[in-house]
């Protein structure tokens, strides 16, 4: 590090030079591919040598140029075996993961439950958002979860397993020195820890007893507290060696013998009792046992000196005394005898013992053979951090795969669905079409109990079996998906149709999921696979407006242009999503048209970069690999020296040329792979791109090629840091200091200082480091990110002069970015068009600029900065300050539903914090607290220490809970109700207290007859609910009604629910009814001319109003009344009525009987009060107090005895209404289409 100039760098010899002689130099360091055969490497490097118009004299034009065109479809053939791109091969992926048709919604709920659920659910519940967030492009966001499940965890397999798995995502087994079972010094990952049972939430972030002790050698694995015992010694008389003749209890101690064979076991009997209740039994119970004093021993299976070991037990409840076989001789007597303590001992005793792989498959068959707990977590624990490579362990996969190895598992207490959703994660990343996979997935479907665990296991089954070919049972584990409620798992059976040759029947699927959702992007995106035509580009189209982050639609367009001839276009095609999210895919898709251009040098570039994201990667369909192809295509390309590759990456570095840069170290590390800091400027790059995963390979390879300790650390450092440990890449940095003080190590102590909230103090501090770092040895490169950064700095400390300084002398050495920096600069002292220019230049020289223009709009006017946001957007659609502005400058143009449809379209692609945050923000505005709310429940599942969305979400929490009062109120007041109808009401006809506790009353409705007197049968249940309460189906209890069916008979099953007549007049019981079949007659007939106005739906519910209740009563009042020559103007007005609103059902048969206690309550009242007061239910006009009290009884005539009578008590919950006008509701009011619709 220290020797790196970049006039140093210059000095490397030219290692890729064309032989001559036309021989070729075969090594390659740089791949694993190896080369091409001896022939037609020849055959290319002669026709490099005839053809080729190399020119020194321009740095720019490197690119292999021939006239020969017998040559250069020569090398085509050779370059593209396989020829060029068709449509007909590209599908777009399907996602291993949950995904969602309402992601917000998801979002949300999820919040909701975490923080609502039980502390010890908590694990499970942030396993579940683990499950939601690792569909998403953010792993940090993944691994935060899977930390706070691992810090709520409660039991040792949950512990263990997530430790683990922690321990996966960073990657440690691809450190060189690193062992399984070292220690990242907190107890969240620490391999003993984590044998600790318990819920203990605030230690996980603690440093574990590892860290504490000298050299990590304290062991900290639980035992009990007889532990802490000092062990005893030769002179110790309680102890003696398993292997003496003699036991170490004397025989004036002992009173009873265990007989072995011949040999002879003294020990004391209310010891050995004390082991075991059955032992206890034996020995003091009414068995033989109790009075012998030798006690045969031999047909138990147990060794002598096992039960000598036993007897020591006894007395010193220790194990750590005896061999590993005495202890697993122990833990099979204990699980015979049922010797708690004993077995808990020699299972933490031999968990403590695991330390190897080798050690783990040697005791795992006896821990899970005894159901040792512990022993088995602590196995479990090693083959789990041994990942990846311990899955490819034959005799790990005897454990885990079949069903009976699960069942063992479950006998343990060490199967579930944590287990086994870690281990089918690394199945699939290894190889998606291994049986391996297959079979830990069906055990992670056996294992899932939760709807989403079914979802997720079910789904990704699907997904392993498409990749299969397996279409038939692809298609049934996806229909599996979507049945437990994975509307996403809709896509694999489409495409398993598809598959299988029902190309019109996937269609129909999308077809049918696109109308019943809100369409979102994939769905068009997966539509269009089964359309062709204009109907395919449209479609496409769509889904590329709904969500541009998808590949698929670029990709396809792209190679439709290839066909048509247009391959220029196609690369512009491509090239919009590369300039946003590069993915190997693409970058293999540009390079193949870049060869059919003939274009070697861009193809190479494309080629390297795709290798550098993932070296093992195949070209052409899976049929050749990408080392492969570098090298055919490097001998038509020019060659550079090291010298060369180290000014072309200072360029390319320089006008943002990210994946330029990228090529570029990957043919430098082709020279010298073991180069640590080239390694760690391609991992800055890849950051750079946003793929954080090949970042930290890259990352992981600069420190096991480093050559030197405090180099080492300080990459240690930077994986600490980028994984979220903060604290500890700080502590790396300061060791690597107090080594040498380097300038990597000085940079990376103030980045980290500086990622947090700065005050004056620690500012100066950070600046302090800053200025130590450019003090040593580095390149430019480097030194040019430090002035920036040390610029920032000084701009947050008001510092403008010096900031503008360090941006000067950082664009000096073709820093670019310091550009923007300067800029800022200059707006704050108020110089707005030299700010502009400044990012002007960015614009202008640099290759990824989408940045520079969403910069640039803040130095502007609003019309010019909407266009340069449009830019960025169309540059790159990921970067959310362009949405958050617009939708911003629409709220202040009062066009509140434009700006949140303008967030809503970038939510949909990209559900950002920022965004969220917004949006809520704007439905408060406007009054919509329930959005809020939501929209704050999402944004905190995405970061739950938001503040500004924490008092946001306060916010609009007492908003809605104010709203919801008056129905909270209204609620409260009506539950006493129903209480109160249980007091019994002095009555002299019957009682009036309903009974709750009876039987619930039958639906079915009542015979039919015209004999029935309706009246009677509900004075008949005047203590029950008031329902029909049927005797036999059919026939009403306690009716003494002469009826054609006897009572042992069962008559014929009635019609459903449906329409009956009324009785004219209400005062004869036994008239009224007409038949069900005299209905039927007129619907047959002139349905139109059928008059409805008195039916009633007599099995009908509906919800209580009794306020709805007092006019549908009043109705009935006014209809008793009324005389065939009076009626018929007041029934023209009641026709109008009724049309308004369809009748309350339930109140006909409730309220009545309410209304009539409260009358008889409202007599017993004084008529003065009663006509000056306010609180009765009829507060209208009536001149004198007994026309109110006539009216009562009026309504009291034809009503049943029973009734409430509350509303005397609740006046505020009755309509007021002026006397004379009717209410709009009744108890005959219906609307006439839906009559019509009913009967028809």
């Amino acid at each position: 590090m220290r020797s790196l100039k970049i006039m140093d760098g210059c000095k490397g010899t030219q290692v890729f030079a064309i032989n001559p002689s036309g021989t070729t130099n075969t090594t390659n360091n740089g791949g694993s591919g190896g080369g091409v055969g001896d022939k037609l490497l020849h055959h290319l490097q002669d026709h490099l040598r005839v053809n080729s118009t190399r020119s020194r004299s321009s740095r720019s034009n490197l690119s292999f140029q021939s006239p020969n065109p017998i040559g250069n479809n020569l090398v085509l053939e050779t370059l593209l075996p396989y020829g060029l791109p068709s449509s007909d091969l590209l599908e777009p992926q399907i996602e291993p993961s949950l995904k969602s048709v309402d992601f917000v919604e998801t979002l949300a709920d999820v919040y909701r439950r975490i923080d609502h659920c039980p502390q010890f659910e908590k694990s499970k519940m942030y396993m579940e958002q683990c499950a939601i967030f690792r569909g998403l492009s953010d792993p940090k966001l993944f691994r935060r979860s899977l930390r706070s499940a691992r810090q709520h965890a409660v039991d040792v397999h949950t512990k263990v397993v997530l430790a683990a798995w922690l321990r996966y995502e960073r990657r440690e087994d691809e450190l060189i020195g690193s062992s399984a079972m070292d220690c990242c010094g907190r107890n969240l990952e620490c391999p003993k820890a984590s044998l600790v049972s318990g819920y203990d939430p605030e230690s996980a972030f603690e440093s574990c007893m590892c860290s504490r002790a000298p050299g990590g050698e304290e062991d900290d694995t639980p035992r009990r507290e007889e532990d802490d015992t000092p062990r005893g010694d030769e002179d110790d008389d309680d102890f003696v060696m398993v292997g003496d003749e003699e036991c170490s209890t004397s025989e004036e101690d002992g009173n009873m013998s265990f007989c072995i064979g011949d040999a002879e076991v003294r020990c004391v009997r209310y010891k050995i009792a004390s082991l075991s209740i059955p032992f206890y039994a034996m020995l003091y119970g009414n068995f033989k046992e109790r009075r012998r004093e030798k006690i045969n021993f031999t047909q138990n299976g147990i060794s002598v000196e096992a039960m000598r070991a036993v007897e020591i037990f006894s007395r010193t409840k220790r194990v750590d005394y005896f061999d590993v076989r005495i202890v697993l001789d122990l833990l099979s007597f204990a699980n015979r005898f049922c010797c708690d303590d004993m077995k808990s001992a020699c299972d933490s005793h031999l968990a403590s013992l695991v330390c190897e792989l080798e050690d783990a498959m040697l005791l795992i068959d006896y821990g899970l053979e005894e159901t040792a707990h512990l022993l088995v977590a602590a196995c479990l624990q090693v083959f789990l951090r041994e990942l990846p490579s311990s899955l490819h362990n034959p005799h790990m996969m005897r454990l885990f795969c079949n069903s009976e190895a699960r069942q063992r598992l479950t006998m343990a207490g060490h199967a579930s669905f944590i287990l086994y959703y870690f281990l089918s994660q690394i199945a699939m990343e290894e190889d998606m079409r291994s049986n391996t996979t297959v079979m830990l997935l069906e055990r992670l479907g056996e294992c899932a109990t939760e709807s989403w665990q079914k979802q997720l296991a079910f789904h990704q089954l699907g997904v392993v079996m498409l990749e299969r070919k397996e279409y038939k049972d692809a298609q049934w584990w996806f229909e599996a998906a979507v049945e437990v409620g994975h509307i996403y798992s809709l896509v694999g059976v489409a495409r398993a149709k598809f598959k299988r040759g029902h190309k019109y029947a996937a269609y129909k699927q999308m077809n049918s999921l696109i109308s019943d959702y809100t369409p979102v992007g994939w769905m068009y995106q997966d539509r269009s696979l089964y359309c062709i035509g204009k109907e395919k580009m449209m479609d496409l189209t769509t889904a590329t407006q709904l969500d541009p982050t998808l590949s698929y639609p670029y990709k396809l367009r792209a190679v439709c242009l290839l066909e048509e001839n247009q391959i220029e276009a196609g690369i512009t095609e491509i090239n919009k999503i590369i300039s946003f999210k590069v993915s190997p895919d693409c970058l293999e898709l540009r390079a193949w048209f870049s060869i059919a251009l003939e274009d070697f040098e861009g193809a190479l570039r494309d080629v390297r970069a795709l290798l550098t994201l993932d070296p093992n990667y195949m070209m052409f369909h899976g049929k050749m690999h990408g080392d492969h192809l570098v090298e055919l295509l490097r001998p038509l390309v020019q060659q550079w020296s090291q010298a060369d590759c180290w000014m072309q990456l200072y360029d390319r570095w320089s006008s943002v040329d990210d994946i330029g840069s990228l090529a570029v170290v990957h043919h430098m590390l082709a020279n010298d792979p073991g180069k640590s800091l080239l390694r760690f400027r391609q991992s800055l790059l890849l950051l750079r791109l946003n793929c954080q995963k090949a970042a930290m390979h890259s990352l992981r390879l600069a420190r096991n090629h480093s050559g030197s300790e405090h180099e080492r650390l300080v990459y240690e450092g930077w994986i600490l840091y980028d994984t979220g440990h903060r604290e500890e890449a700080l502590a790396k940095a300061e060791e690597s200091i107090s080594i040498q003080r380097s300038f990597e190590a000085f940079f990376l102590k103030a980045y980290a200082l500086a990622d947090s909230s700065l005050d004056s103090e620690s500012s100066t501090y950070v600046i302090q480091l800053l200025e130590e770092a450019l003090r040593c040895p580095s390149d430019g490169l480097r030194k040019g990110q430090a002035l920036n950064n040390l610029g920032s700095v000084y701009v947050d400390s008001d510092k403008l002069d010096l900031a503008a300084d360090c941006y000067t002398n950082a664009l000096n050495i073709k820093h670019t970015r310091a550009h923007q920096g300067l800029a800022r600069v200059y707006h704050l002292k108020n110089h707005r068009k030299a700010a502009y220019d400044e990012m002007t230049k960015l614009i202008e020289k640099a290759r990824n600029n989408a940045s520079a223009y969403e910069k640039r709009s803040e130095y502007c006017d609003r019309d010019m900065a909407k266009n340069d946001l449009s830019t960025a957007t169309q540059l790159d659609p990921l970067r959310t300050y362009p949405y958050r502005y617009r939708a911003a400058v629409l709220m202040d143009d009062h066009k509140e539903a434009e700006a949140i449809e303008e967030l809503s379209k970038a939510i949909s692609f990209k559900p950002d914090l920022q965004l969220l945050h917004l949006r809520g923000a704007f439905h408060e505005s406007m009054g919509d607290f329930v959005s809020t709310v939501r929209d704050c429940e999402a944004a905190l599942c995405l970061d739950p220490n938001h503040a500004d969305t924490h008092d946001l979400y306060g916010k609009a929490r007492e908003r809605v809970n104010e709203q919801l009062k008056p129905a909270i109120v209204s609620i409260a007041l009506v539950l006493p109700i129903y209480a109160l109808l249980q007091v019994k009401v002095e009555d002299s006809k019957c009682p009036r207290m309903l009974n709750f506790n009876v039987p619930l009353l039958s639906t079915r409705r009542l015979a039919n007859s015209g004999s029935v007197d309706l009246q009677g049968a509900s004075l008949s249940t005047s203590d029950r609910i008031p329902f029909s309460w049927e005797q036999v189906p059919g026939k009403p209890k306690d009716l003494n009604i002469s009826d054609d069916v006897d009572d042992g008979d069962t008559p014929r099953p009635k019609l459903p629910p449906g329409w009956w007549r009324r009785p004219h007049d209400l005062d004869d019981g036994c008239e009224g009814d007409d038949d069900f079949d005299d209905d039927v007659g007129d619907v047959d007939g002139d349905i139109d001319n059928v008059d409805y106005s008195n039916d009633a739906f007599s099995d009908a519910i509906d919800v209580f109003s009794l306020s709805e209740a007092i006019d549908i009563v009043e109705k009935k009042a006014q209809r008793e009344h009324e005389t065939a020559g009076s009626l018929r103007l007041k029934l023209a007005e009641e026709s109008r009525e009724m049309n308004q609103k369809c009748s309350n059902f339930i109140i006909e048969r409730f309220l009545p009987d309410a209304t009539a206690l409260a009358a008889s309550s409202a007599l017993q009242l004084n008529v003065s009060q009663i006509s000056s007061s306010n609180e009765l239910c009829y507060p209208c006009n009536y001149p004198e107090p007994e026309a109110c009290v006539s009216r009562t009884v009026c309504r009291q005539s034809y009503s049943s005895p029973k009734g409430c009578g509350l509303h005397v008590f609740f006046p505020w919950r009755m309509k007021h209404k002026l006397c004379g006008i009717k209410s709009p509701v009744s108890a005959q009011a219906h609307c006439s289409v839906k009559h019509k619709k009913h009967r028809s």
